[in-house]
Parts: C-alpha cells; structure tokens; sequence
C-alpha cells in the first residue's frame, strides 16, 4: 500500500524531471500551489481522482506515483527471472541471450534495435520458415557465448 511519503517523494521526483514547478503543476492539476507542496512534504495525500490527474500532467502512470524505486527494482527483478526461466524452459538459451544484450542497451539503442529487426523482418531472406521445425537450441548465433 503507498503511503503519503512514498506518494509525495515520487510527485517531487517526476516533477523536477518534468521540469515543473509546484505552481505549474498545481496549476495542470487544479489545485493550489500549496496543496502539492504539501503532497510532497508526506503532509497530505491526493485522493485517487488528483493522482490521475498528476500522473497524467507529468505524463507518467499512476502506479509510479504508489510505489517506491525499491518495490520497482524488486517487481522487474522477480518478472526477469521468471522471464528467463520460461525462456530456458520454452525456447532455449540463444533467446536469453538476445533478451540480456537487449536489456544492456540504453532507451536509443533499443530503439535502434527494434528498427534494424523491423527492417530484417520485411527481407524474406531473414524470416523463419513457418513449416520448418524450430532450430536446435544448441544451435548459437553469431556471438552467442559458447557456455
């Protein structure tokens, strides 16, 4: 459950990020400059209707406003491993491999990277033959670690 410190920390955070003042957000918001001040300060805390309505201003989701980086970091860490287990179980160590350079990559990179797969994928050359069967998963890729 969020409470007000987690709530207010988070507001400043992606405020200052958004590089709004109190008074600006206020303002998106509907509320008084003070009234954010005070959400901020763990003083008071949005009902459900202002916190969309914040999330929406500095253009993130709701969710990162109720939680702290730590339960984040805990949640991604437990949704990779869990994602790497059924990628070892259904497709082989190769898409591991693929999945941990993707995730080495900054926000331009991943982007660069779904590009460049985008564009292969239009070059029948490149496409996997529906009715052939599944590569062996021992099968490595140019660069895949010999483990």
């Amino acid at each position: 459950m969020a409470n007000k410190t987690i709530i207010g920390e988070n507001i400043k955070k992606y405020r200052k990020q958004a590089k709004m003042t109190q008074a600006q957000l206020a303002e998106k918001v509907g509320v008084a400059p003070g009234t954010i001040q005070q959400y901020e300060l763990g003083k008071r805390t949005p009902g459900h209707t202002t916190l969309e309505k914040i999330a929406e201003k500095l253009k993130i989701d709701v969710v990162s406003l109720k939680v702290s980086e730590e339960e984040i970091k805990a949640i991604l860490d437990a949704e990779i491993a869990e994602t790497k287990l059924f990628l070892q179980r259904e497709n082989g160590r190769e898409r591991i491999y693929l999945l941990e350079c993707f995730s080495k990559l900054n926000r331009t990179g991943k982007n660069k990277a779904l590009d460049y797969i985008e564009d292969l994928l239009e070059q029948p050359k490149y496409q996997e033959d529906a009715n052939s069967s599944a590569q062996n998963d021992d099968t490595l890729i140019l660069g895949y670690p010999n483990k």
